[in-house]
């Protein structure tokens, strides 16, 4: 196996986090609004580097704003419903003013796990970021299916777009259950 396929495998979570969300993003945007790319001529490297940067710029900017605000917004409800993980005992709505000292007591300790539990916190790293993954491509299809331009794929079945985002929004939070309560095995092993 050559050493960039391996590197590759070995950060194949940052791929997901950082290089993909791009990638759906620009695929999603040319999809519904084809009109922004018709400068767009993929024979010239001048242009392939100016999409890779907006993917990679996009594909970031959206995924913090989904981490830091939609993600945390689902990790808050799943805290007051005393889900394992970082939660509330007993679980309560009320429970939200704990909710910051709890999950920075639980994010330090999973820093302080002993080290032959790295190959669990790296699963769970990259199952995360395959969640994330999950929940931008169900937000791009809810997203890009709204007011799209005419005479798109968007436009003629956007209905089914947003009908399919919509689920895979829900599975992705039932993921980001299950991520979670691995997660919290990772931390409290049985």
């Amino acid at each position: 196996m050559g050493d960039i396929t391996k590197e590759i495998l070995k950060n194949l979570n940052q791929v997901f986090r950082y290089v993909l969300p791009g990638v759906l993003v620009l695929a999603g945007a040319h999809e519904a609004y084809p009109s922004w790319f018709l400068w767009l001529q993929l024979d010239k490297v001048s242009h392939l580097a100016v999409i890779a940067v907006v993917a990679i710029v996009a594909g970031n900017t959206w995924y913090v704003f989904h981490r830091f605000a939609v993600l945390q917004i689902i990790d808050l409800a799943c805290y007051c419903g005393g889900l394992r993980g970082p939660a509330a005992n007993p679980p309560t709505w009320r429970a939200w003013r704990n909710y910051l000292d709890d999950l920075g007591r639980y994010v330090a300790r999973s820093f302080s796990q002993p080290q032959e539990r790295d190959a669990l916190r790296g699963h769970v790293a990259l199952r995360a970021s395959n969640v994330v993954l999950m929940y931008v491509a169900a937000e791009v299809l809810i997203v890009f299916s709204i007011r799209p331009e005419a005479d798109t794929l968007y436009n003629r079945h956007g209905r089914a777009f947003f009908v399919i985002g919509v689920l895979g929004f829900v599975f992705a939070i039932w993921q980001s259950i299950v991520t979670r309560r691995i997660d919290w095995y990772v931390q409290n092993q049985p």
